[in-house]
């Protein structure tokens, strides 16, 4: 059976929660091996016990279940989002959640912003990394002044290419690195060199870099 933690969140996250679990139950109803379990961590959690994701808690999920359906979090209650970042920003990290795959299509084609096209024209998927660069929450301010650096390493770099090289060579589809290194030197310019290197390891693939 294929256990779901279900952790709506905050905001617009519980509503937009709530449209999925008839799904859920439509799907188990024609036959799918599937439970899940809704967990209350979020906002409201927080302002009442100070709790944001205990350490059983992130273990079970980890243990427990075989994926998670997450909705928003943040609450302007909580100016520093300090329960957002110890939830969602946990999980990523520690569950090694690098991949972020959005598959991007319009729903009709009066939605689609290009004239003489139609909703079956457009797709686009789009890969981020999910667990460094900005996320790696490193940083200082004061004095007038503030800092946010990018951490990038190699590992979640290649992952998270490896990843998309392994989709567009099983669809057969062209492959576009969106980058900056002509002035991210140093970041960024890693990620051209193990793009590069994923060009040779995967010749078929349409690969350029923008």
């Amino acid at each position: 059976m294929a256990r779901l933690a279900v952790i709506p969140g905050d905001g617009i996250g519980p509503e937009v929660v709530a449209e999925t679990l008839p799904l859920l139950r439509w799907a188990k109803a024609r036959g799918r091996d599937l439970d899940w379990e809704i967990l209350p961590w979020g906002a409201e959690r927080f302002l009442e016990t100070g709790e944001t994701l205990p350490e059983a808690a992130f273990t079970s999920i980890r243990d427990d279940f075989d994926g998670v359906l997450f909705g928003a979090v943040g609450d302007p209650r909580i100016p520093d989002q300090r329960h957002a970042e110890a939830i969602l920003l946990r999980m990523r990290q520690d569950l090694e959640l690098s991949v972020n795959f959005r598959p991007c299509a319009p729903l009709a084609d009066g939605l689609v912003p290009l004239k003489g096209r139609s909703a079956w024209d457009i797709g686009l998927e789009v890969f981020r990394e999910n667990t460094e660069g900005p996320y790696c929450l490193r940083g200082r301010s004061g004095d007038g002044t503030a800092v946010d650096e990018a951490h990038h390493s190699e590992v979640a770099v290649r992952r998270l290419l490896e990843a998309a090289f392994a989709r567009a060579e099983s669809a057969d589809l062209p492959l576009v690195l969106a980058h900056k290194a002509n002035v991210l030197k140093h970041g960024h310019g890693l990620w051209m060199r193990v793009f590069e290197s994923c060009k040779v390891a995967h010749p078929t693939v349409r690969a350029t870099a923008m």
